[in-house]
């Protein structure tokens, strides 16, 4: 089982680096006869530099049989791939470096000590840590972490935890103002009531949000400012979620990531009616399903704060409208401009196999690796349009970015492909029929003659 977990601490001058290299010391070791210091608990040590670097963010060098005490606060960033890192980070901490840490295994009661010896921490990303480890985040574990800003749990089959745990926990961390909750945490770790004024940021990912069960945003986190979802599913389901979302709103980033969207919702617009009420926002990102052109061209110029606009895969865009964006016309006063409309994908070239043809040759167009899709423009949209529309914001001092710009060449690239395939394909099995066909019998001899050249031979090859 993959395990991800990225901790972020406030940076210091004189912390260790994620590779955890050994810092400077300003004093030699002296076990026989230590300093009176270190003949205390370890744990009373550790409290004491709890409170030493309680408010000093640029610690002094100490002293290497101090220095095990102090790092585990000075830490400003960790990235722990597997469980074995983790393990290894477990021990590297943990001054009595227990024998159960063995074998890249870390016990549940292990990952709690590792959350405790580390309270300075500020960002916790916990990606599939299993069951066992998951449960001590969320029923407990952070009781510690006072300067926790950002967490993030993501866990595609949520086990049933204590819902009081968790929700009391979450409560009592008053620096927590960014919460990321992806797939089955998303519909779980919701809290089903409360307030929790302090979390400003809001990000979830769910392959259907239908799931989820009747939810009032407004009223459990007043306070939000930022609001991100991202789903996948054939029918847009974002009415409910924003219809009860806080009006004073400043960044709405709604994703629908499905290839195919029921056209009833694309042509309903869900938030047309919404819309108008969020007067205040800055960032604001629209995927197909969620809104009709119309509408949002009405919209666009009450928003009067709105510096940065996106529009997602397959929306309903045209070559007119993202134009009028960034020549004035629309009066909307953009800073940036994301553009993901449509999609191409570049998948594994000849060149980077040594030109040995894929598995599925004898099954795919041209005889090309399968994993390359060229772009699907909506409707009244052109890769000319999208080149005259950047043209046009790099006037206006407008930033463009997002998949989008990844189509210019992507023909270009493709044919390299199919070429590089094709006589790849002749190569190996003798039969050059559709190259020539495709690239003619001038290219293809040449081909051979370069190839029966690079071999020493005698020019011919029939």
């Amino acid at each position: 089982m993959s395990l991800e977990i990225r901790a972020q601490l406030a940076p210091s001058r004189d912390a260790c680096s994620p590779r955890m290299s050994r810092s400077q010391t300003s004093s030699p070791s002296h076990p026989i006869n230590p300093f009176p210091l270190l003949r205390l608990p370890h744990e009373l040590l550790d409290i004491i530099f709890e409170y030493a670097y309680e408010d000093d963010k640029r610690p002094k060098p100490i002293c290497r049989d101090l220095h095990q005490f102090a790092q585990k606060r000075l830490f400003r960033g960790v990235f722990l791939s597997n469980r074995t890192a983790l393990a290894t980070f477990c021990a590297f901490l943990d001054t009595k470096a227990p024998t159960q840490i063995t074998n890249g295994t870390v016990k549940a009661v292990d990952f709690a000590e590792l959350l405790r010896r580390l309270p300075g921490l500020s960002e916790l990303w916990a990606a599939h840590l299993g069951d066992d480890l998951l449960r001590v985040v969320l029923e407990g574990g952070l009781a510690s972490l006072k300067r926790l800003e950002v967490l993030s749990v993501t866990s595609e089959s949520l086990l049933s935890i204590e819902q009081q745990a968790w929700t009391t926990q979450l409560k009592c961390l008053p620096s927590l103002y960014h919460l990321d909750l992806e797939y089955s945490a998303a519909r779980v770790l919701l809290p089903p009531t409360g307030a929790y004024e302090n979390i400003t940021v809001l990000v979830l990912t769910d392959d259907n949000v239908d799931k989820w069960p009747p939810y009032d945003f407004g009223t459990v986190f007043p306070g939000l400012r930022a609001f991100d979802v991202t789903e996948e599913t054939g029918i847009s389901s974002f009415q409910s979620i924003v219809a009860t979302l806080p009006r004073a709103l400043e960044s709405l980033r709604l994703t629908n990531r499905c290839v195919d969207i029921d056209d009833g919702a694309a042509d309903r617009g869900s938030l047309d009616a919404i819309m108008p009420e969020f007067i205040d926002l800055e960032l604001l990102y629209l995927s197909r399903g969620i809104f009709t052109l119309p509408k949002l061209v009405r919209y666009l110029p009450t928003a009067a704060f709105l510096v940065w606009l996106g529009v997602g895969p397959a929306a309903p865009v045209t070559d007119e409208f993202l134009l009028q964006l960034v020549d004035g016309t629309l009066e909307v006063y953009l800073e940036n401009l994301t553009l993901d409309y449509v999609d191409c994908v570049r998948g594994t070239t000849m060149a980077s196999q040594n030109y040995e043809l894929s598995p599925e040759a004898a099954d795919t167009p041209f005889h090309t690796y399968p994993d390359w899709f060229g772009p699907e423009w909506p409707d009244d949209c052109t890769e000319a349009g999208l080149r005259k529309v950047l043209d046009e914001a790099e006037l206006s001092g407008i930033e463009v970015d997002g998949k989008a710009l990844e189509v210019f060449g992507w023909e270009t690239d493709y044919d390299r492909e199919v070429h590089n395939a094709l006589l790849s394909w002749a190569l190996e099995t003798g039969d050059c029929t559709e190259a020539e066909d495709v690239l003619g019998v001038d290219a293809v001899n040449s081909f051979f003659r370069d190839v029966v050249g690079d071999l020493g031979s005698d020019d011919s090859w029939d």
